[in-house]
């Protein structure tokens, strides 16, 4: 069960996730360009995580085939915080709550074959890669969150 700190901290990462939801969609609106700047939006969100107490890490999802991002938006990379609870936070995502990693790589990408998952920063390996013939995520998340 998770303390009341727990509980609290949580909240206000929703906030804030939400306040960068809320900036995309008003983009959306305008008709202007809202996948631009993914990667900006999650190393604030991730800043701003770390200013509350939250532990996350900011991860580079790709394929050598464009993604096609739930959004609408066509893509060869893509920038998402993911916290210590395995929850995914992408404010070009359709939903304003963070989901679980594993159903939103299989619900925010209309997937190619190869999707691999970086750590942001870290060209040397993936470390994780979507099996579409099995339709299961493969995830080494280490304790890196901080």
């Amino acid at each position: 069960m998770k303390s009341d700190f727990e509980l609290r901290i949580n909240a206000l990462a929703i906030e804030h996730y939400q306040k960068y939801h809320r900036s995309v969609q008003e983009l959306k609106s305008r008709g202007m360009a809202f996948f631009n700047g993914c990667e900006n939006r999650a190393s604030r969100l991730l800043e701003d995580f770390k200013g509350i107490g939250k532990k996350g890490v900011v991860l580079v999802i790709n394929s050598i085939d464009t993604l096609v991002h739930e959004s609408g938006a066509l893509v060869h990379y893509h920038h998402v915080v993911v916290d210590e609870n395995r929850l995914v936070y992408d404010p070009n995502y359709t939903s304003a709550i963070p989901i679980p990693i594993d159903a939103y790589i299989q619900s925010a990408y209309h997937l190619p074959t190869n999707i691999l998952i970086w750590r942001k920063g870290d060209t040397s390996n993936p470390i994780g890669k979507y099996d579409e013939k099995r339709g299961k995520l493969h995830i080494n998340l280490p304790d890196f969150y901080g």
